[in-house]
């Protein structure tokens, strides 16, 4: 029977099994856990713990394998074990783990998580579970109600613009229409002070003078005519000039919704005796204290110097990168930060 085989089915029933001249394994429970971070599940688990001991003695596992080589088995699978440890190997306990020398000298056991040794928990492992999402009504964030507030504005710049330049062109066009009487008026009102100023004339100078006054008269037909038609050609103009004056007028507004808007990020500063809420902006959590530290450090280099270790969230330690006592001001922050890249940043309440 193998050996290897016959050890990992021990651990169903013995909280420590001895491999003589090699070592003890014991195996201790490991209560379920759920991850507050990474909202992942474990089992309830069977964790093994290994300590060498050269010396230590035990028949159980030669009475489990129950042939009369056991003992013979037993020895050839510890002097493998050895050998592949002093060469600097990794040795594999299949469904157990892996044997190895750590730097320090002590022999090691890397516990293969994949197999369950609790038997109401066989082949029960851990899975991730995603965040459920409830949906809560919210303020809109503060960038989208600058932009409807900059895009209202933009059209009512655009109304005033029309509007002011519908009236300019009404004006103008009455003004045109003003002076053009005027001008037609004039040449009437001279005939008829010629006309007056004939009437002590004898009769032949007055049938002439009729004459004359029948020519001007039609001369001042055509011209009123070609009155008409240049205040035609003006009203065309000023048209034109209306349509051109509205093109103006739309290019500045255009340019002016264009423009970003800069969302201004409060700096923090907390009172010593403040005892209210606090928002921390969170950039990691971390099992390994050397983890966050160094992201602390990676987060100093990249210019955030209010980053700081705060505290530990479970087994995990907190790295943030800054507190704050309003959640809008850290809700600004987060979205400052992302915008330059970061990822994975959350705010969590204290």
């Amino acid at each position: 029977m193998d050996v290897v085989f016959t050890l990992s089915t021990l651990f169903f029933d013995h909280d420590q099994v001895i491999v003589s001249g090699l070592g003890v394994f014991t195996t201790e429970i490991e209560k379920a856990y759920i991850h507050p971070v990474e909202h992942s599940f474990s089992p309830e688990f069977k964790k093994i713990k290994f300590r060498a001991d050269a010396n230590v003695q035990d028949d159980l596992l030669e009475k489990k394998i129950g042939t009369a080589s056991a003992k013979e088995e037993i020895s050839d699978f510890v002097a493998k074990v050895q050998k592949g440890l002093k060469a600097g190997q990794k040795v594999q306990l299949k469904n157990i783990g892996y044997l190895y020398v750590h730097h320090t000298g002590e022999i090691i056991l890397e516990q293969d998580r994949s197999f369950n040794y609790v038997k109401k928990n066989f082949g029960l492992q851990g899975f991730i579970q995603e965040p459920v999402k409830k949906i809560v009504p919210s303020e809109k964030p503060v960038s989208v109600v600058v932009e409807e507030k900059k895009k209202s504005r933009s059209l009512v710049l655009i109304v005033l613009w029309v509007v002011a330049i519908i009236l300019a062109g009404v004006a103008f066009w009455q003004a045109e229409n003003i002076s053009s009487l005027f001008e037609s008026k004039q040449p009437v009102a001279q005939t008829l002070d010629n006309q007056d100023s004939q009437e002590t004339k004898n009769s032949a100078e007055i049938a002439s003078v009729a004459v004359d006054t029948s020519v001007t008269k039609e001369s001042e037909i055509v011209d009123s005519s070609s009155m008409v038609l240049n205040t035609d050609s003006v009203q065309q103009a000023v048209d034109n000039k209306d349509e051109n004056e509205e093109v103006i007028a739309q290019t500045p507004v255009e340019e002016e919704v264009k423009q970003p808007v800069e969302e201004e990020v409060v700096v923090n500063t907390i009172p010593a005796d403040y005892k209210g809420p606090r928002y921390y902006v969170i950039a990691g959590c971390f099992e390994s204290k050397q983890k966050a530290e160094d992201l602390l450090a990676s987060l100093h280099e990249a210019g955030y110097e209010r980053a700081f270790l705060k505290g530990k969230i479970g087994r995990l330690h907190r790295v943030s990168y800054d507190v704050f006592t309003k959640r809008s001001d850290a809700s600004r922050y987060m979205l400052k930060l992302k915008r330059e890249g970061r990822k994975g940043v959350w705010i969590q309440k204290k």
